[in-house]
């Protein structure tokens, strides 16, 4: 015995879904400008500490441009990989950091005066010990293949604050680093 659908119901299904499309399609959630305040960021890195090749970094936008993706393997079999997104309601991004060492970190902070400066907490997985972290990511505007990334920490609460990675960024594409051997630090 078949079974068929009313017209009616058809007809509405279709209707419904050509203006939900359309309605999605004309709303780009992710547009605003404070979405591209990274873009400075995108592309794959080599990361140099004091000279030295440290690892690279691949970062990229991923689903519709909402979220930029980090993806980072170091020199050390160290790896990592952090999802970041705006929060228009609080003008703020955010960043949820992840390791292969068990570590999570949620940051949070401001695009301002060129750079992302963000600060998060955790809890050690080795002792359990309480850190605060800042990360400060610097938009090079002289020079797009090269940025720097600079991360602190403090195990008392930020009374002091010890610089555990001063990261200097070379895009792999840039005719600078596959030629120049004086990867001197941009900033100070």
């Amino acid at each position: 015995m078949k079974t068929h659908l009313p017209i009616s119901f058809i007809v509405a299904f279709v209707i419904y879904g050509f203006t939900h499309s359309t309605v999605i399609h004309a709303q780009t959630p992710c547009s605003d400008s404070e979405y591209n305040q990274l873009n400075f960021w995108l592309g794959e890195w080599d990361v140099f500490v004091e000279g030295q090749w440290a690892g690279t970094n691949t970062i990229s936008k991923v689903l519709d441009g909402c979220v930029i993706q980090e993806k980072w393997r170091g020199t050390n079999n160290f790896s990592g990989q952090s999802l970041n997104t705006f929060d228009p309601n609080t003008g703020k991004w955010n960043q949820v950091w992840v390791d292969n060492l068990g570590q999570t970190v949620h940051f949070t902070g401001l695009y301002k005066n060129d750079k992302l400066a963000m600060q998060g907490k955790s809890i050690s997985p080795k002792n359990g010990q309480s850190i605060l972290y800042k990360i400060t990511l610097y938009n090079n505007l002289q020079d797009a293949d090269n940025l720097r990334q600079v991360w602190e920490a403090s195990k008392d609460n930020g009374k002091s604050w010890q610089t555990i990675f001063n990261g200097k960024y070379v895009k792999k594409s840039s005719l600078k680093h596959k030629h120049s051997p004086n990867l001197a630090p941009v900033w100070g």
